[in-house]
C-alpha cells in the first residue's frame, strides 16, 4: 500500500493471488499478462490522479452503499447470498439435451443466507482501504480494477446514468445493450464484450438507426455518439447433449449477462404463485441458473488451473438485477437479493443505486475480487451433481464455446477403433442415432 498503510484484508481471505493472470475465459491457454490492459498503460495507472482527486462527496455515498453489502442490520436494505438446492431438472435427458430456452431447473433455499460481501472480501478490503484512509493499492492489478470503479463515478457516471433513468423505453434486446454498454463494460477490466448475434437480426434502434461506424455498432441509448464498445457475434455454449444454446452477452469472455422480461411468465415454469411471477422472474430462474451452471463448467475445463470456480453470472430486468454463482468444484449454488437499478443509494444528481453500482464492479471482476466460497457454504449442495447422473463427465469435460451447434461427433472409415469408444459416441451408438463405419479388415 503506498501510503504506508496496511491492508486490513489477511492474506488467507482470498483463494485467487494478486498476480492471477487469469484473463479470456474462453481461451484454451491462459495468458501471460495479468490483464490485456495493466501492461499497456502502466504508465498511466501509476500516475492517474483519480485516488487522489476523487469526491469527497461519493466517498461518503459509496461508505454507506457498503453497509447493505455486510450488515444485516442496515437500514436501507441487505443484500444477501442465498445457497439453493436443484429439486428437479431436464439437465439429463435419455434424448438430446435441452436448449437454454426450454430448461426447467426447480430449485429451493436453504435457510441461511450470508452477506453479499462474504465471498468478496479481498474486493471490499481494497475499497475499505481507500474509502477510510485513502490507502492506494500497491499492486497495478488490484489498483488499475479499484480504478475502474472511481473513474466510473467521477468521471462517467452522470452520463451513463442518464442512458439507464428511462429503462421502459428498450425493448429486451436493447436493455441487454444499453446496460452492458454504460455498466458492466466500464466497471470490467475490458470492455469488450459480444451481443449474441442472433439479437441482431431483432429491432434494435442502434442498428436500424446508422448501423456501423468505424467497425463499431452504434448503441440504442440514442445519446449522440454513442457506440458499442462490443459486437456481435457467437455467444453459444454447451453442448447439443445436455442444457446448451447462446447466451445474451459475454463480457470479456469472463462474466455472462442474461435478461428477462417482466412479462414472461415461462422462465420459471409455474413453479411460482401469479402474484409474484411479474414482480420475482428473476428468482430461482430456471433459465439463468441453467446458463450459470453451464458457464462455471466451462471456465473450470478452460482454466484447470484456477483456484477459484465460483463463478458468476448476472439477469436483469428494468427495474432490478440478480446474481447467481455456482461452484462447479464444490457444487455450490448462491442467489443473491434482488437489486434495484435506481434510488435506495444514488449520488447527487442521478438515481443509479450505488450498492447496484459495487456489486456489478466485484462481479465483473471477480477473477481478482472473490475469494470463493467459504467453508461453511460447502455443506449447502446444490445436488446439481446427482441430477446431471450418468451425463456430469459431458459438463464437466465436453462443454465448448463457440459453434456449439456443430458439436455433434461425426467418425468416418478412416477413424481408428479407439475412437468409436469416446462416451459420446458409445452414447449416440446406444440410442441408434448415429451409424458408424467401421473400418474395413
Amino acid at each position: 500500500m503506498t501510503t504506508g498503510e496496511s491492508s486490513s484484508s489477511p492474506s488467507s481471505s482470498s483463494k485467487r493471488g494478486c498476480g492471477d493472470s487469469n484473463i479470456g475465459g474462453f481461451h484454451k491457454k491462459p495468458r501471460t499478462d495479468s490483464s490485456p490492459n495493466v501492461s499497456v498503460t502502466s504508465h498511466a495507472i501509476d500516475s492517474d490522479r483519480i485516488f487522489v482527486d476523487f469526491p469527497k462527496s461519493l466517498v461518503n455515498a459509496l461508505n454507506i452503499a457498503l453497509d447493505s453489502l455486510m450488515d444485516e442490520s442496515t437500514w436501507m436494505g441487505y443484500i444477501s447470498l442465498t445457497p439453493l438446492k436443484i429439486l428437479n431438472s431436464n439437465a439429463t435427458d435419455c434424448h438430446e439435451g435441452y436448449r437454454f430456452s426450454k430448461a426447467y431447473c426447480s430449485s429451493e433455499k436453504y435457510p441461511t443466507q450470508y452477506s453479499f460481501g462474504s465471498v468478496f472480501i479481498k474486493g471490499l478490503s481494497i475499497l475499505i482501504e481507500f474509502i477510510l484512509h485513502r490507502t492506494i493499492p500497491e499492486n497495478k492489478q488490484d489498483k488499475f480494477v479499484l480504478g475502474k470503479l472511481l473513474h466510473f463515478l467521477s468521471d462517467s457516471l452522470d452520463t451513463d446514468a442518464e442512458a439507464l433513468k428511462n429503462m421502459e423505453m428498450y425493448t429486451e434486446t436493447e436493455l441487454n445493450t444499453v446496460v452492458t454498454n454504460h455498466l458492466f463494460a466500464k466497471l470490467s477490466t475490458s470492455t469488450l464484450f459480444t451481443i449474441d448475434k442472433q439479437l441482431s437480426k431483432s429491432k434494435c434502434r442502434g442498428n436500424e438507426r446508422r448501423g456501423y461506424l468505424n467497425g463499431k455498432p452504434w448503441c440504442p441509448c440514442e445519446q449522440n455518439e454513442c457506440l458499442l464498445s462490443g459486437d456481435y457475434g457467437d455467444t453459444s455454449i454447451g453442448n447439443w447433449m445436455v442444457w446448451h444454446g447462446s447466451v445474451d452477452v459475454v463480457i470479456n469472455h469472463d462474466v455472462i449477462i442474461v435478461s428477462q422480461d417482466n412479462e414472461d411468465e415461462n422462465c420459471c415454469h409455474g413453479d411460482k404463485p401469479p402474484a409474484e411471477t411479474k414482480s420475482s422472474v428473476l428468482r430461482r430462474n430456471h433459465q439463468i441458473i441453467a446458463q450459470n451452471i453451464v458457464f462455471s463448467f466451462l471456465q473450470k475445463h478452460r482454466h484447470p488451473e484456477s483456484d477459484n470456480f465460483l463463478i458468476p453470472c448476472i439477469g436483469i430486468t428494468r427495474e432490478d438485477i440478480i446474481v447467481y454463482l455456482y461452484d462447479s468444484v464444490h457444487d455450490v449454488l448462491l442467489e443473491s437479493s434482488l437489486l434495484p437499478l435506481q434510488g435506495m443509494v444514488s449520488s447527487p444528481g442521478n438515481k443509479l443505486n450505488l450498492v447496484a453500482v459495487l456489486v456489478s464492479w466485484l462481479v465483473v471482476n471477480y477473477k481478482y475480487l472473490c475469494g470463493g466460497v467459504m467453508e461453511e457454504m460447502k455443506t449447502t449442495k446444490a445436488e446439481f451433481f446427482s441430477q446431471a447422473k450418468e451425463k456430469l463427465s459431458i459438463y464437466e469435460t465436453y462443454l465448448k464455446s463457440g459453434d456449439v451447434r456443430n458439436t455433434r461427433p461425426t467418425v468416418d472409415s478412416g477413424d481408428q477403433v479407439k475412437n468409436l469408444h469416446h462416451p459420446l459416441l458409445i452414447d449416440l451408438k446406444k440410442r441408434n442415432k448415429l451409424v458408424v463405419l467401421e473400418p474395413r479388415e
